[in-house]
């Protein structure tokens, strides 16, 4: 087995990789041996093959996947550049959890929203346990309580009326003995501190807080107005291929599905631009999509794929945007957007939190 092993890998070192109809994975496996025994960089290695050095480096990412997933890849059912594409945008710590979740689930792989909910799932969990770590830490540091499940603790949604947002009120609550911290899931992951204790709706700080809110509020919703008009603006004219495909390949490797939410904002663009079925109610107008023409589904799923990206600029709980909402905003100001004021903090925001976590 050793020598056909070393003939095998041999022939792939020789070019003759056609000859042996090797899988995804037992082709990387070939690569890597020979790298390693013939102690070979990938551009050497590429070189002897006879490849691009880009399609050996997509081959060996196939082998950071999750044993579960190899296995798929292996047998046909998940598509190698999916795998390659899970390992290039997910951390080793999430690598190594979706093999938990999709031990566990058994999702069925042939599915591509299953693949993609079980990456979700095991980011989501490595992203809480990363922040939880972060707070137990800054507690340890400085002798306070860390709050493990916020809402457990204050109640569901109610962490924005313990944060402290200045040192003023941190400092005041570390005298008093009521600064605790709790980990911050989305964004910088910064643990976040707050008081221990409610506070009273009637003090100064609770007050700011309140209004704050309550003109962030006002200025999201906003923002929401000004893009769904650019859209609805945008939408009216089918663009080429190539525009098409960008923003459809984005929104599908972000995991947008039509969903209830998705469906219902991509209805209401497409018909207020005169674009495709006039179904009175989501259900009827998601159902018809298939029965239009093939230039009319084109243009329709072009419009989903903007929908379902505008969805994730929408939410209040957001406090930055993800690589492919960035993108989507990009899209929308080379084409005559004007970003709002608070887009551009948002912008801003986003993009500092990345290059701080890169």
């Amino acid at each position: 087995l050793e020598r056909d092993g070393e003939r095998m890998d041999e022939a792939v070192l020789h070019e003759n990789m056609h000859r042996l109809a090797l899988s995804p994975i037992e082709e990387a496996e070939s690569f890597q041996r020979v790298m390693q025994r013939n102690d070979l960089s990938q551009r050497q290695m590429a070189e002897h093959a006879g490849i691009s050095q880009s399609y050996l480096a997509k081959r060996l990412h196939l082998l950071k996947l999750p044993e579960t997933l190899r296995r798929a890849v292996d047998a046909g059912v998940v598509a190698p550049s999916v795998g390659v594409a899970i390992v290039r945008e997910n951390e080793a710590e999430v690598l190594t959890e979706l093999e938990a979740v999709l031990t566990k689930a058994e999702p069925d792989l042939t599915q591509s929203w299953a693949v993609t909910s079980a990456v979700r799932e095991a980011s989501a969990t490595v992203r809480r346990r990363q922040a939880l770590l972060a707070a137990q830490e800054k507690a340890r540091t400085e002798g306070v309580t860390v709050v493990e499940d916020p809402d457990a603790t204050f109640g569901a949604w109610k962490l924005g009326d313990h944060r402290l947002r200045d040192e003023a009120q941190i400092e005041q609550a570390r005298a008093a003995g009521d600064l605790a911290y709790a980990p911050e899931i989305n964004g910088t992951r910064e643990p976040v501190p707050v008081r221990l204790s409610a506070p009273s709706e009637t003090t100064p700080a609770a007050n700011s807080y309140e209004q704050q809110r309550k003109e962030a509020d006002k200025e999201r919703k906003a923002s929401n107005e000004a893009r769904r008009a650019f859209l609805i603006e945008l939408v009216k004219k089918m663009p080429g291929a190539k525009e098409r495909t960008a923003i459809t390949t984005l929104a599908t490797l972000r995991g947008a599905h039509l969903g209830s939410q998705v469906t219902s904002a991509a209805r209401r663009i497409a018909q207020a631009a005169g674009v495709g079925p006039d179904a009175d109610n989501d259900w009827d107008w998601r159902v018809s999509l298939l029965d239009q023409p093939s230039g009319i589904r084109e243009h329709l799923a072009w419009i989903v794929a903007l929908a379902a990206l505008e969805d994730e600029l929408r939410w209040a709980n957001v406090s930055t945007w993800s690589t492919a909402a960035l993108e989507l905003v990009t899209y929308m100001t080379e084409r005559g957007y004007t970003l709002t004021e608070h887009e551009e903090r948002m912008v801003a925001k986003s993009t500092h939190t990345k290059e701080h976590d890169a």
